[in-house]
């Protein structure tokens, strides 16, 4: 997955059920909320997609050596970015679209 398109092409099929009785598919706002805070961004290294199967949340998460860079999307119209390092970094939520310029900045996904 190197850029946005992967990723809803990966979640948007999803329904309830997908990974037993109980998980909870990325509603279409999560997949919305992707598209809008990463339109035309190409990641140059892969990152890791977590779904949490209790509400359908969508991680996308990169590592560089022992740090990483994760965005959190709930469907919303918000995305909460994290930067784990051995510079410690508040996590940050913005609206989606304020988000893209400051993903953009980030050197986990460029």
């Amino acid at each position: 997955m190197h850029n946005a398109a992967d990723i809803i092409e990966a979640i948007a099929p999803l329904r309830d059920g997908w990974l037993g009785k109980r998980s909870k598919a990325p509603p279409p706002s999560v997949s919305s909320d992707v598209a809008v805070a990463l339109e035309g961004i190409s990641f140059a290294d892969e990152p890791e997609v977590e779904i949490d199967i209790d509400d359908g949340t969508v991680i996308v998460r990169w590592f560089k050596g022992d740090e990483s860079f994760s965005l959190t999307f709930v469907g919303n119209g918000n995305v909460t970015g994290c930067h784990l390092g051995a510079t410690p970094e508040p996590a940050w939520k913005l609206p989606v679209a304020e988000a893209q310029a400051l993903i953009k900045e980030t050197s986990f996904i460029r």
